[in-house]
């Protein structure tokens, strides 16, 4: 999809996207779905057939195809700047897996993943 230069979504919130998923999901081929739902039917930012392509080309290169797919969602959005913001966003929440089930397992007190990710 070739996005208008006033169209194209921020960095910060191509960032914040995957922040979402990369927190709300448990790791592996399961976060596919949640990816997918986020950029092709929540936010619109990819097709379908764009997606499957994506998916595809991330899958026939060697390591996380998840982790690429990120870079490539935003690179396909916001360039080179989307692609690093996609990817660090993803990744970040692995870096702190400590505090979830903290925040989960409180009462009375929700898991912040499932309070932004509504």
């Amino acid at each position: 999809m070739n996005w208008p230069v006033s169209k194209r979504p921020s960095v910060l919130s191509v960032f914040w996207s995957f922040f979402i998923v990369g927190g709300s999901a448990y790791g592996g081929p399961a976060m596919m779905p949640a990816m997918r739902q986020r950029m092709v039917d929540k936010k619109g930012w990819l097709t379908n057939q764009e997606f499957g392509l994506g998916l595809g080309l991330c899958q026939s290169l060697p390591g996380g195809t998840l982790m690429q797919l990120a870079a490539y969602t935003g690179m396909r959005l916001a360039g080179l700047n989307g692609a690093v913001g996609a990817y660090c966003g993803f990744s970040l929440p692995a870096f702190h897996p400590g505090d979830r089930p903290g925040h989960a397992l409180r009462p009375g007190r929700p898991d912040f993943f499932w309070l932004v990710s509504r």
